[in-house]
C-alpha cells in the first residue's frame, strides 16, 4: 500500500506549483457527469481526480520548504490543526503533519466510498487519535471527523480542531475570490494587497453562554453554515453539514502570499473567567467544559466549473436545501411586498408623591396603523408584513408570555381585527420565548435557568453600537432547553387559535447558547432542534415569522425578520454580495432590518431591491422628540406623520417587482457601471441604480439613485 501512495504523491506533485504557499494546480472545468475518483498521497494528501487523471481538488497546498516559514509550512501541509490545552493549562496549536504523518503515524484504511484516515498524533506533549473519513459520491466529497473515536492519552486534552484549513486558498497569481457568510455574505479577492484582521465567526451566531470578548470589526451573525472558493481552473462550495453549531468560519490572508478560509470545530467549549483583586486588580483563568461535544464534524465540499460566480455557488447550496431539507416555494398569495415594524407601548420614568416609578407610555395604536393600511390599499400595494413590537399587555411583558394578550389601550383586539381585514393577514406580534424577566427572587428562578461555562446565568445583553462595550441588563434570563419546550410549546398552541394574529419569535433565528448545568450539559445543538421541533409542531408556517435569519428557522418560517442586506465591510472582505438572499429568494420570505433607521435610508432601500430583500420601516405614533425619556429613546426617523409619504411612495412600486418576481429564483447578477442588474428564472430583470447620473438599459432609463423592472 505505501508504494502505491507513494506513486500517487509523485503524480501529485508533478500536478503541482512549488512556490511559496501556492495551491496545487487543478484542470479547468469539472465535468459532473464523469467518473471521478478519490486519492491519497504520501503525506496523507487527499485529491480528487476525473477519468483523465486531472486534479479537481486537493486537501492542502504544495508549498516550497525553503521559502514558507516551519509553522506556516507543517500547518499547510496538515489536514488537521489542533488547539489543546497542556498540563499547565496554556493553549497550543499542533498539525496532524508534524505530529503524526511526519512521524509515521497515520494510518490509511479504504472503506466503501473513499478512505479512512486516522491520525495518531504521538509526540510526548500531545497524544491524541483522531480518525477522519473520506468520502466522494459523485461530485461531492465528504469529510467527516468521528468525534466518538477521538482518545486523549495524556494530560493534554484537545479543545479546537481545524478541519483541511488550507483546502480553499487562493493566491494573486489567480483571478478568483473566496466566499464568507459575513451578514447577507462577502467575497475576498485573491489579489487583494496589505494584511487584514482574520475573520472569525461562529457559525449561527456566538454561544451567549459564553463571555463576550471585544472582537473588532462588529461582524455580522454568519447564518448560512457555508463558505466557497472560485477560481479559473476550479471553484468549491463546502457546507457544514455536521455539528454546524460548533464550527468557526476563519478566513486569513497573509499579506501578497495568499488567503484562505475554513472550518473549525469546537470539540471541548472554553472560556476566560475572572477572579477580582485588591486595587482593581483580576486575574483571568481559563475553564473547559467537562464534556466533548457528540456528533461528528462533516464538512461536504461540492466541486464546481472554474470561474463559478456566486449566484452559481448560491443556486448549489439552494438546490442542497431542497434537496435535503424540504424548502419549498413561497406561494405567489403569501408574498410579501413591505414590511411594517411598529413600536407599540413603552415606559418612563415618573413620580407620584416623590416615590419613583414607570408608567405605561403609548406609542403606537391600532388606530394608527389602520390609517396606514388604508393609504396603502388605496395606493395598490396591500401585500404588507407587519411586525408588532411591544403591543402586548404590559404583564406580559414583565413575565414569560402565557397567553396572547394584546394591549386595550393601543385598541386591543377590535384593533388588531380591523388591521387584519384592511390588510387581508401579515400581522405577527412579537414575542420572546428563549429568555424570561426575572424582576423577583432569582433562586425561585433557578431551576429554569441555562448556566454560561462559568456557573453564572445566561444574560442577554445589548451592546453600545459605536464602542461594542456590553451594555448590562441583568434581569434578563436564558433559559434551559426542556423549560423552552415547555413553556414555548403551550404558548404556541393559544397563538394557533387566533385568526387574526401570528407570532413572531424574537431571537429564534439569531440566538443560541449551550446550558453547562453541573448534572447535564446541552450544546448549542440541543437548543437548535428543540426550536425547530417547535415551529415544526406549531405547524403554521404562514403564521410564524423568526427574527434573525438562521437557516433552521428560515426553512420553517412564513417570514424571517431583521435580515442584514450587506455584510459587515470587515477590513478582509473586498466586496458585500447578497449571497443569503440569492439562496432563499423565491422560497423565504425575507425582511430588512428596518431602513429608516440607518443613516442613509434611500441607499439602504435600493440595497433592499437589489438583492431581493423585502425593505421594512419601524415606525411609530409619536414623534421621536417625545420618546426621549422612553425606553425607546434610541429611535429616529419613525413617526407615522412624517415618514408616511416615503413609504407610499415606494409602497406600490414595490408591490409592482414583488409581483413580477414572486416565485422566482435569481438566475444572474451583473453590473454596469453604477447599475446593478438582477435577472430572475422567469425573464423578469430588476435594475437599480446605485449612482448619481441616470443610467439606460436596453432602452429602459433608470434614474439616479432608483430602481426598476423589466418583464
Amino acid at each position: 500500500m505505501k508504494k502505491l501512495l507513494s506513486l500517487l504523491v509523485a503524480g501529485l506533485l508533478t500536478l503541482g506549483i512549488t512556490v511559496s504557499a501556492a495551491p496545487a494546480e487543478v484542470a479547468p472545468n469539472p465535468d459532473p457527469s464523469s467518473a471521478y475518483k478519490l486519492e491519497v498521497g504520501d503525506n496523507c494528501t487527499v485529491s480528487v481526480k476525473d477519468e483523465q487523471g486531472n486534479t479537481l481538488w486537493i486537501s492542502n497546498p504544495n508549498p516550497d520548504p525553503d521559502s514558507v516559514e516551519g509553522p506556516l509550512y507543517n500547518n499547510m501541509m496538515s489536514q488537521l490543526v489542533v488547539t489543546y490545552f497542556n498540563e499547565e493549562q496554556k493553549q497550543a496549536v499542533i498539525g496532524s503533519y508534524l505530529a503524526s504523518i511526519n512521524r509515521d503515524t497515520a494510518e490509511v484504511k479504504e472503506i466503501s466510498g473513499g478512505y479512512r484516515i486516522t491520525y495518531n498524533f504521538s509526540r510526548k506533549q500531545e497524544q491524541f487519535t483522531i480518525p477522519v473519513e473520506y468520502t466522494l459520491n459523485n461530485d461531492v466529497l465528504s469529510v467527516e471527523v468521528i468525534t466518538s473515536e477521538i482518545s486523549e492519552r495524556s494530560t493534554s486534552y484537545i479543545s479546537k480542531i481545524a478541519l483541511l484549513p488550507y483546502a480553499l486558498m487562493g493566491t494573486p497569481d489567480e483571478e478568483g475570490w473566496l466566499f464568507i457568510p459575513d451578514g447577507s455574505g462577502a467575497l475576498i479577492d485573491f489579489a487583494a494587497s496589505g494584511n487584514s484582521t482574520e475573520y472569525s465567526a461562529r457559525v449561527f451566531g456566538r454561544d451567549l453562554a459564553l463571555a463576550y470578548n471585544f472582537d473588532e470589526g462588529n461582524k455580522n451573525t454568519a447564518y448560512l453554515p457555508v463558505f466557497g472558493r472560485s477560481g479559473q481552473n476550479s471553484a468549491c462550495l463546502a457546507v457544514i453539514e455536521g455539528n454546524a453549531e460548533s464550527a468557526e468560519i476563519v478566513a486569513e490572508r497573509q499579506s501578497e502570499r495568499f488567503v484562505r478560509v475554513g472550518a473549525s470545530f469546537i470539540y471541548r467549549e472554553y472560556d476566560t473567567a475572572l477572579i477580582s483583586g485588591t486595587n482593581w486588580n483580576y486575574n483571568e483563568y481559563p475553564v473547559t467544559a467537562d464534556t466533548t461535544v457528540t456528533g461528528n464534524f462533516k464538512v461536504n465540499f461540492h466541486l464546481l466549473p472554474g470561474g463559478s460566480d456566486y449566484v452559481e455557488l448560491a443556486a448549489t447550496y439552494r438546490d442542497y436545501l431542497v434537496k435535503n431539507n424540504s424548502l419549498t416555494p413561497v406561494n405567489e398569495a403569501d408574498s410579501y411586498s413591505l414590511g411594517i415594524k411598529a413600536y407599540g407601548s413603552t415606559t418612563q420614568k415618573a413620580s407620584f408623591l416623590g416615590i419613583p416609578y414607570r408608567k405605561n407610555v403609548k406609542v403606537t395604536t391600532f388606530d394608527d396603523l389602520n390609517a396606514l393600511a388604508e393609504k396603502l390599499n388605496s395606493a395598490g400595494a396591500a401585500s404588507t408584513a407587519y411586525i408588532l413590537k411591544d403591543f402586548a399587555t404590559r404583564g406580559s411583558v414583565k413575565a414569560y408570555p402565557s397567553s396572547v394578550k394584546i394591549a386595550s389601550f393601543l385598541g386591543g383586539k377590535k384593533g388588531l381585527d380591523a388591521l387584519a381585514e384592511t390588510n387581508g393577514g401579515g400581522i405577527f406580534a412579537e414575542y420572546d420565548l428563549m429568555f424570561e424577566r426575572v424582576n423577583g427572587l432569582l433562586f425561585l428562578k433557578e431551576k429554569h435557568l441555562a448556566t454560561k461555562l462559568s456557573k453564572d446565568f445566561v444574560v442577554r445583553s445589548s451592546y453600545h453600537p459605536v464602542t461594542y462595550a456590553e451594555i448590562k441588563n441583568s434581569n434578563v434570563y436564558g433559559i434551559k432547553v426542556d423549560t423552552l419546550e415547555q413553556k414555548a410549546a403551550k404558548f404556541l398552541k393559544k397563538v394557533a387559535g387566533q385568526r387574526s394574529l401570528g407570532v413572531a419569535l424574537a431571537g429564534f433565528g439569531n440566538s443560541l447558547y449551550s446550558d453547562f448545568n453541573d448534572k447535564q450539559t446541552l450544546r448549542r445543538d440541543a437548543q437548535r432542534t428543540a426550536i425547530e421541533d417547535l415551529l415544526k409542531n406549531f405547524g403554521q408556517k404562514d403564521k410564524t415569522a423568526s427574527q434573525g435569519g438562521n437557516i433552521y428557522t428560515a426553512l420553517l418560517s412564513g417570514l424571517v425578520y431583521d435580515i442584514p442586506v450587506t455584510s459587515s465591510h470587515f477590513d478582509i472582505e473586498s466586496k458585500s454580495v447578497p449571497f443569503y438572499q440569492t439562496v432563499l429568494k423565491g422560497y423565504v420570505n425575507m425582511l430588512s432590518d428596518p431602513v429608516n433607521l440607518f443613516a442613509d435610508t434611500n441607499e439602504q432601500l435600493l440595497l433592499c431591491v437589489d438583492s431581493g430583500t423585502v425593505p421594512t420601516f419601524a415606525v411609530t405614533g409619536r414623534e421621536n422628540s417625545r420618546l426621549i425619556k422612553t425606553d425607546y429613546n434610541t429611535l429616529y426617523n419613525t413617526y407615522i406623520g412624517t415618514l408616511s409619504d416615503t413609504i407610499l411612495t415606494h409602497a406600490p412600486r414595490l408591490e409592482a417587482i414583488n409581483m413580477a418576481t414572486a416565485g422566482a429564483t435569481v438566475k444572474a447578477k451583473n453590473t454596469r457601471g453604477s447599475l446593478s442588474i438582477t435577472e430572475y428564472d422567469n425573464g423578469v430583470r430588476v435594475l437599480v441604480n446605485f449612482g448619481g447620473a441616470p443610467a439606460v438599459y436596453e432602452g429602459v432609463l433608470v434614474q439616479p439613485k432608483d430602481y426598476t423592472y423589466i418583464k
